[in-house]
């Protein structure tokens, strides 16, 4: 099972147990466009595809290590497996579907600037 770092009681004023945890999936996505966008990355994916990504990127775990992500405050600082955003090949400066995947934050950070091949040659996980 996958650990969350977001306690999810049963109604948030009326609202359904997931909407606490969907608005984090649309605020992230949106911090990630601005985010790229002001370091000239071009976009061309939709804010719903991007918070659905991210979603079930949470769902999944990280892609390299498979530990379960959290969604975690700014202000808490990065854990080792927070949810991050990482663009698989940043040489192509474009933000979309097929050039971004969720990973923990400690192999986002391994990773750096190596597109993927590199990374995968690299086996520390």
């Amino acid at each position: 099972m996958i650990s969350r770092s977001i306690n999810r009681p049963i109604l948030i004023n009326g609202k359904p147990q997931w909407q606490e945890e969907e608005t984090r999936f649309w605020r992230m996505a949106r911090n990630v466009r601005e985010d790229h966008m002001k370091r000239g990355f071009r976009n061309e994916i939709a804010m719903s595809e991007l918070a659905d990504i991210i979603r079930k990127g949470f769902e999944n775990g990280c892609k390299y290590c498979k530990s379960g992500l959290v969604l975690n405050n700014s202000y808490d600082g990065h854990k080792c497996n927070s949810i991050t955003v990482d663009i698989i090949d940043p040489n192509r400066r474009v933000l979309s579907k097929d050039n971004i995947q969720i990973i923990c934050y400690c192999c986002n950070q391994a990773k750096g600037r190596m597109s993927e091949e590199e990374f995968k040659n690299v086996k520390w996980y």
